[in-house]
């Protein structure tokens, strides 16, 4: 494995670190998010009027919607983390309230019996791609090399968050690939 690769797709030291802090700051924010949506059910109980019918739910169109998701939280690796930061919370609320929609409709046991397949993988892959989006912004904070410049430890840091965000697309996809068997 050539340098390169190495050092872009496996991190090691301080980005490894970087990484870690990521996905803590991410599921932090997200579950602070979900807490708070599963406590608040009368400001969204407009949801379980509004879920889907499982019909016309596909590989594609279960994909394209969780994809639109990870993208939206990379976003950050665009907007100095600013669009993860604000997107995270506000994901947990809309998961933490349709997490209570369905515990109050359907039970704890039944709901997780029906979701424990697909949800740990969509879940995962979202607050990697979260975690991906606010990775350059980590790294920049924490830069260790003597006079370098925060600038441009982030632009350093994207290549690896994209590798990051790869990672947390390949989970989604596999989450699809399970609920949509599971659906049809």
């Amino acid at each position: 494995m050539s340098s390169l690769v190495r050092s872009t797709f496996i991190p090691a030291g301080p980005r490894a670190r970087s990484v870690a802090v990521s996905l803590a700051l991410t599921a932090l924010l997200f579950l602070a998010g979900l807490l708070i949506g599963y406590q608040s059910l009368q400001a969204f109980a407009q949801l379980a009027k509004e879920t889907p019918a499982a019909e016309g739910w596909n590989f594609g169109t279960i994909a394209v919607r969780n994809l639109g998701v990870a993208c939206l939280l990379y976003s950050g690796a665009i907007t100095a983390g600013a669009a993860t930061v604000v997107t995270l919370p506000l994901l947990g609320l809309y998961v933490g309230a349709t997490a209570k929609i369905g515990v109050v409709t359907a039970g704890v046991q039944p709901l997780v019996g029906s979701v424990l397949w697909y949800v740990p993988f969509e879940f995962l892959g979202c607050l990697v791609a979260a975690a991906a989006g606010i990775y350059p912004v980590v790294t920049a904070l924490r830069r260790r090399r003597p006079g370098s410049a925060a600038i441009a430890m982030y632009v350093a840091a994207l290549p690896g968050s994209m590798a990051l965000f790869a990672a947390g697309a390949a989970l989604i996809l596999c989450g699809a690939a399970v609920e949509a068997v599971l659906i049809s």
